[in-house]
């Protein structure tokens, strides 16, 4: 298996071409981006045009490689989740259903979320800390990753066997309607 974590500071940091040569790449991005002080709607709109191009300049240079995009985790504080929420709204509703960028929507970070406060919970941070998680809240953040791998995983099994099943069956299956065959 490959794995090459690189971190870098911030979106403008990230650079395609070290994404190209994985079949799995996930990207993940972190609060401070959001939460600078004059940050407001304008400024999240700003913040995700550029998460979205560098996606889709991901998706130039490997064209058969899995994105993944993960939301940005919840915080304990009111405002910066309003921030949080539009942006992660903006990945799930545009990027994940953009053709240009192919890219998969982690789900699972709600599980980090205390129901009755709508914020991180303080069993998945550490204490007087508002924005990280701890070992209990990566372990989440983990496995909602490995699961949506899994799955993708899974359906390519099942897309590649129901293809190679048509296929011996003298079913003539082009390539764009692979998604079709049952």
């Amino acid at each position: 298996k490959q794995w090459y974590q690189r971190r870098v500071r911030g979106i403008d940091d990230l650079n395609p071409a070290y994404c190209a040569a994985y079949p799995n790449i996930v990207i993940m991005c972190g609060v401070n981006s959001v939460r600078k002080p004059d940050v407001g709607e304008k400024e999240i709109q700003e913040y995700y045009r550029l998460y979205k191009q560098k996606i889709q300049e991901i998706r130039i240079l490997n064209k058969k490689g899995n994105i993944y995009v993960c939301p940005i985790a919840p915080t304990k504080k009111e405002t910066l989740n309003q921030l949080v929420s539009q942006f992660n709204r903006l990945l799930f509703n545009d990027l994940c259903r953009s053709p240009t960028c192919g890219a998969i929507y982690v789900q699972g970070f709600a599980d980090l979320v205390d129901p009755r406060y709508g914020r991180l919970s303080e069993k998945f941070s550490y204490p007087g800390d508002n924005l990280h998680v701890n070992y209990a809240g990566a372990g989440i953040i983990a496995r909602s990753i490995k699961n949506v791998m899994n799955v993708t995983k899974m359906n390519k099994v099942h897309e590649s066997r129901s293809y190679a099943a048509a296929a011996s069956h003298g079913t003539d299956v082009h390539e764009g309607d692979r998604d079709h065959v049952s």
